[in-house]
């Protein structure tokens, strides 16, 4: 139970900083008494199974994502701010405003949510993202993600015919 609460002197990472980890999940790592990069990065096979299950995650998605090599390294980085905007610098940002409803600002929130890549916007819960907006203000509500996987999916594969004719799709009659 004492892991579970908690207090304002324990360490506590920015577990969003790991990619494919947004708030949403980092709040529920809290939950289960997971705070810092150091915890995660100790992870053994059987623990990553064991948190899949305890937050309701998507069975492989941790290992897919590379959690415990991410907070390996951000753990080895933590305080060295020349560090850590290398590995920032290496971890790839795609261009997500080419998936049709999302602009400038909706990329930056979905960077700060940790979703990075097309690959990890293909692999997201609709539900999740739409938690994402709505927390990053009320300006956001309207936006409607649940065809922003199928797009983000069609872009890692590089099939951009589809994309483009799946895009044309949702603008329907929409003038541009």
């Amino acid at each position: 139970m004492e892991e579970r609460i908690v207090v304002a002197d324990r360490l506590q990472d920015d577990l969003t900083r790991i990619d494919g980890l947004g708030p949403f999940l980092a709040q529920k790592l809290n939950t289960a008494g997971i705070f810092t990069y150091d915890q995660i990065a100790a992870w053994t096979p059987e623990q990553v199974a064991d948190i899949t299950t305890r937050i309701g995650y998507i069975p492989g998605r941790i290992e897919q994502d590379g959690w415990v090599r991410q907070a390996k390294r951000l753990a080895e980085t933590r305080g060295d701010a020349a560090d850590i905007a290398s590995y920032e610098a290496v971890a790839t940002k795609e261009d997500l405003k080419i998936i049709e409803g999302i602009g400038p600002k909706i990329e930056e929130i979905l960077y700060s949510a940790g979703i990075y890549t097309w690959e990890t916007l293909a692999n997201s819960d609709p539900g999740q993202i739409k938690t994402i907006l709505e927390a990053a203000g009320d300006q956001y509500r309207m936006h409607n993600p649940y065809t922003w996987p199928l797009q983000a999916r069609l872009a890692a594969a590089d099939k951009w015919e589809e994309l483009k004719a799946y895009q044309e799709e949702l603008r329907g009659g929409r003038e541009q």
